[in-house]
């Protein structure tokens, strides 16, 4: 189920490569984790999943988030 709702979602460009690291970095940042603890991965996937589902400003993104 999960395989044929990734279909529907559109590529992430390398911007939104970039935008997506720039938040995750800053979240880390604010929140003390360790980019590669669990926490941090769990953060990386939800920070993607709102952005692919609408949330496209990176400081929406951080008060979502922090």
């Amino acid at each position: 189920m999960l395989q044929e709702h990734l279909h529907h979602l559109p590529p992430l460009t390398s911007d939104d490569l970039a935008t997506l690291q720039e938040v995750f970095d800053q979240v880390c940042k604010k929140k003390s984790l360790k980019k590669m603890s669990q926490e941090a991965e769990d953060m990386a996937a939800t920070i993607v999943q709102h952005y692919q589902h609408g949330v496209r400003d990176p400081r929406q993104l951080l008060r979502l988030l922090v």
